[in-house]
């Protein structure tokens, strides 16, 4: 993240912004469940365990897009749905959506008065104060299902706070903050397969065949196996319903996960045939192969 990033219309709140980008800025990143980051949670009570039910997804590349499939879909079908996605286009406030829209500037501003008079100068980082900041969005406002991002890796990601999601999904596993996850398919996997939970369907977006040979598909199935998580493939043969409205041959992969996701879900979010293909025709996700 840059501070341009920080550029908003509001004056007042592009400043808040950054004094949270200040935070923790030049120290080592700390990849683990920090106690100031829990205290705060817990100052702001523990809103992440007042949630939606949740659809955690970790993994490299095609985790926005396949929000997106699944979002559109969704919301064709009548459900009301939060989402949590980074980094953002043109403002912060896009990372949190609730019930479609982005979080209105006035709540922003509030949230983040709370969260750092709550925190009280305590060591935090960009990342943990603002998911902090989300989950208190999404506790205070009604909706169906809540579309979770992972920020880095999984297993030690603060996002992973979340105990017993309704499914994960880890999409295609690449070479990423290598510094931080380990400098190997299987050790960047492995820290993506954190989010897998006992007796939670675990979705698993098609692989590059170098992250296959890399030993990621196995260390999937070794971490499933270990804590007794259904792991669900997706399966690149089938066929997806119309033209997709994210263009790229890319995007056919994340709309069959996001479509495999849904139908692992359908008995507690049922959806139409015609939901989900209008869903996937009228995805919108700005900036990604985009005319």
């Amino acid at each position: 993240m840059y501070r341009s990033d920080l550029n908003h219309p509001k004056a007042s709140l592009q400043k808040k912004l950054e004094s949270l980008y200040s935070l923790n800025r030049h120290k080592k990143i700390d990849l683990s469940f920090r106690p100031p980051y829990l205290g705060l949670l817990e100052k702001l009570g523990n809103p992440h365990k007042n949630l939606p039910p949740v659809i955690h997804v970790a993994g490299t590349n095609g985790k926005g897009s396949t929000i997106a499939f699944m979002r559109s879909s969704l919301e064709h079908g009548g459900y009301k749905v939060h989402t949590y996605t980074s980094p953002h286009l043109i403002r912060f406030n896009e990372r949190i959506v609730l019930v479609g829209a982005p979080i209105e500037d006035e709540a922003l501003e509030a949230l983040i008065d709370e969260a750092l008079t709550l925190n009280d100068g305590h060591n935090l980082t960009f990342f943990e104060i603002t998911t902090a900041i989300a989950f208190k969005a999404f506790s205070q406002n009604p909706a169906d299902i809540l579309l979770l991002e992972v920020g880095m890796g999984g297993r030690l990601d603060c996002t992973n706070v979340i105990e017993n999601p309704l499914a994960t999904i880890i999409t295609a596993i690449g070479l990423d903050h290598q510094e931080h996850l380990g400098d190997t398919y299987a050790h960047i996997a492995a820290e993506k397969a954190g989010i897998m939970r006992p007796g939670v369907p675990c979705i698993i977006a098609p692989q590059t065949q170098e992250g296959i040979e890399g030993g990621v598909i196995s260390t999937f199935e070794n971490t499933a196996t270990k804590i007794e998580c259904p792991l669900i493939f997706c399966d690149e043969k089938r066929p997806l319903p119309g033209p997709l409205g994210l263009k790229g041959p890319h995007q056919k992969l994340n709309a069959l996960t996001a479509l495999t996701t849904l139908q692992t879900i359908e008995r507690s979010f049922p959806l139409s045939p015609q939901a989900i293909e209008k869903g996937l025709q009228n995805t919108s996700w700005p900036a990604r192969l985009q005319k």
